[in-house]
């Protein structure tokens, strides 16, 4: 009697759209939870590449320490997000198997255990980084030349007074001359 379609392994073949086809709430949030994971596995993928580029930046162009934790944490981040995602998407479909014909099956296949392998070995850029990755002469040398940049941009003046002074007084003078 009220109109709204049984809740039914048959009646899932559209796509819910809000507001316009109420399909049953068990289906609503398997959709919701399978978009989240559709959404959160390239953003983590991004992260992956942006983790990429950032290690061969500090490899190849330019080795700086905050480059360093930078790449660890881009790394660090793609895993945890894929595991989180996945994990949301477990808790939200752990209800597949009310929906008709009730059956006494676990609700997670062969896919989803796959998945948790992926995210396992979703860690191993990370590892790989923090094991591998230590301070180098170039990160060293990038350091001091930093730090030596910003003691002149910060106490650049008094280079002005004393011996400093009288130095550049007398370069300046040989040079109109």
């Amino acid at each position: 009697g009220s109109g709204a379609p049984p809740c039914h392994y048959e009646n899932l073949r559209e796509l819910y759209i809000p507001g316009l086809n109420d399909l049953c709430y068990l289906w609503t949030v398997i959709q919701a939870f399978s978009m989240m994971l559709v959404v959160a596995a390239p953003l983590a993928f991004a992260f992956f590449f942006a983790g990429g580029v950032a290690d061969y930046y500090y490899h190849k162009v330019h080795a700086r320490r905050r480059g360093r934790k930078l790449i660890a944490a881009l790394y660090a981040i793609a895993p945890i997000f894929l595991t989180v995602s996945l994990i949301m998407y477990m808790f939200g479909t752990q209800f597949l198997v009310l929906m008709k014909p009730i059956n006494n099956g676990f609700p997670y296949g062969t896919y989803t255990y796959l998945a948790f392998l992926s995210c396992f070995f979703a860690f191993a850029p990370l590892i790989m980084h923090l094991f591998m990755t230590r301070e180098n002469m170039d990160e060293i040398r990038n350091e001091n030349l930093s730090g030596e940049r910003k003691f002149i941009r910060e106490y650049g003046d008094l280079l002005e007074y004393g011996a400093a002074a009288q130095q550049q007084q007398q370069q300046a003078q040989a040079f109109a001359a």
